[in-house]
């Protein structure tokens, strides 16, 4: 059993916490033939803010399965001598590139209030405002959590109806998702003509904790689909140096798999993805169901692999699972390019390969027949593949 294989997890949840900020100071000048020093409390340091950073060299999110919590650092409370307290540090969790990070749940965050006056009168009013105004925060909790780490506007959900906080999608890019509460102020700054000796400071701003859901959904060019055991891992193994499990059994695959094909020396490599295969009812869940699906998404082409060899159904009507499956999952899959493979060309039926050719003439697409085990076609299939992705690249940059 290979680790790597047990170890894909492409979606965790778990929760983050941002540093608190520091208090303010009340302090005053001690200096000798100073009998009357003026106010020297020194501000508060801002919490420490958490960030998801995108790292390249990790494939999985299996290092965030058992985290329950992530917290920055506090900031440091503010010293006498108009010193401020150190800033709290950040905290930075890595993830792959093509991390979505959903907000689950998120607090209130307690804003800091300007400090009341000990020698001030407070009416009771008040105090029963106040409380109304912290039971409002907490019912806003999410969306003000939202507002503080990235800007406002439409944003999507997912289907647990959780907003989306961002995306990662290249090697070093950052996502805040909870920002450090800010600093309170030291008594200095309350002083004033008709007070010129505060007694009091301001508290620091309270970190947010959020709960987040964070799906990896494979950055591939090219999406190899089909039925269990249509051959798609084979066909990974041949044309890359990928190395997943093969068996004559229905989902030998249980992880997606990545390759890069190589095409030549003049020509851009792309990536292909070994995907689970598919059966009736993914897109509700069945078999390997929505995790498959999702990895999908992020493919510009599609190829998709039929067994000619074999079959307890009409070719024809094997293409159609999958596609009804695609279509159910996301209509615009559909629109992707696409390319049909038939593989086991060594072990060849005549009539599944008429089937199939019906098929793919009704629908306008390319038939490409191919024999892992010989090699047979797959010059061909590696050409076809690139011309496609080199398309699709140029249609995304434009």
């Amino acid at each position: 059993m290979e680790t790597g294989r047990v170890n894909f997890i492409d979606e965790v949840t778990l929760k983050v916490r941002s540093g608190d900020g520091g208090r303010g100071c009340v302090a005053f000048r001690r200096e000798k033939y100073v009998p009357r020093g003026g106010p020297s409390g020194g501000d508060g340091g801002r919490g420490g803010s958490v960030w998801f950073v995108a790292d390249e060299g990790i494939n999985t999110l299996y290092h965030l399965r058992h985290v329950s919590m992530l917290a920055a650092e506090r900031g440091q409370h503010g010293e006498g001598s108009l010193r401020s307290g150190r800033a709290g540090e950040d905290l930075e969790i890595t993830v792959p590139p093509g991390t979505a990070v959903w907000c689950v749940r998120a607090s209130a965050r307690a804003r800091p209030s300007e400090p009341q006056d000990p020698d001030a009168e407070v009416d009771g009013d008040d105090r029963d405002g106040g409380a109304a105004a912290a039971e409002e925060a907490a019912g806003d909790a999410r969306v003000e959590a939202l507002e503080a780490v990235s800007e406002g506007g439409p944003r999507r959900h997912n289907e647990h109806d959780e907003p989306l906080i961002g995306e990662l999608l290249e090697h070093g890019q950052r996502l805040l998702v909870a920002r450090g509460g800010r600093g309170g102020k030291g008594n200095a700054h309350f002083a004033h003509a008709t007070r010129q000796a505060p007694r009091f400071a301001q508290p620091g701003e309270e970190g947010t904790e959020f709960t987040l859901r964070c799906e990896l959904k494979l950055l591939a060019d090219v999406g190899v689909v089909g039925l269990p055991n249509a051959g798609k891992s084979t066909l990974i193994s041949v044309l890359t140096q990928a190395k997943p499990k093969i068996a004559d059994y229905p989902f030998t695959t249980l992880v997606p798999q990545l390759g890069v094909v190589a095409q030549g020396p003049f020509e851009q490599p792309f990536v292909i993805a070994d995907l689970p295969g598919l059966i009736e009812g993914a897109a509700l869940g069945a078999g390997l169901g929505i995790r498959f699906l999702r990895h999908v998404e992020r493919c510009s082409v599609l190829a998709h692999l039929v067994d000619l060899s074999y079959g307890d159904r009409p070719a024809d009507e094997e293409l159609r699972v999958v596609e009804q499956e695609l279509e159910a999952f996301d209509p615009s899959l559909m629109r992707r390019p696409r390319v049909i493979v038939g593989t086991k060309l060594d072990s060849l039926d005549e009539r599944r390969l008429d089937e199939l050719r019906s098929a793919a003439r009704q629908r306008g697409l390319e038939l490409l027949t191919l024999s892992a085990v010989s090699g047979d076609g797959t010059r061909e299939l590696v050409r076809t593949l690139g011309e496609l992705v080199q398309r699709a690249r140029r249609e995304t940059a434009v």
